[in-house]
Parts: C-alpha cells; sequence; structure tokens
C-alpha cells in the first residue's frame, strides 16, 4: 500500500449562475444605451435653444438690414 494515493474529483455547476452574469450585464448594457440616448436628445435640445437658435436669430437679422440698411433704423430689434 506505499504506492497507493488517493485522488478526489469535484464538479462544479455554475450554469445558473452564468446565465444570471450574462443576463444582468446584457440590461446593464441596455440602460447604458438609453441614458446615453436620453442625454444626447436632452443636449442637442438645449444646444439648439442656447446657443443655435440665438446666433440663426442674428444672422436673420443682419441679412435683413444688409438688404434694406434705411429700415435698419425702424427695425424693432426684439422682434427679429
Amino acid at each position: 500500500m506505499s504506492g497507493d494515493s488517493l485522488q478526489f474529483e469535484g464538479f462544479l455547476n455554475k450554469r445558473s449562475e452564468n446565465i444570471l452574469a450574462a443576463g444582468l450585464s446584457i440590461g446593464r448594457t441596455i440602460f447604458i444605451c438609453i441614458a446615453l440616448t436620453f442625454g444626447a436628445i436632452m443636449f442637442t435640445k438645449d444646444a439648439q435653444d442656447l446657443a443655435l437658435g440665438p446666433i440663426e436669430k442674428m444672422i436673420r437679422l443682419v441679412n435683413k438690414i444688409a438688404r434694406n440698411p434705411i429700415e435698419s433704423k425702424e427695425l424693432d430689434i426684439k422682434r427679429g
């Protein structure tokens, strides 16, 4: 019996844990995509309202003055 050795083998089944982890990862990815899309839409709206809108209004006003400079002194700037 001096040459005999004792060996143990064990098997672990982690399939259900891996399926749960994969599902949570997919859910996290979908949530991040939705959050980034919403943020991009809100950023675009704010950029349009705060930056691009006033610039376009000024360009229209300058073009109107360039077409008819005599009326520029009577032009109401607030109306645009």
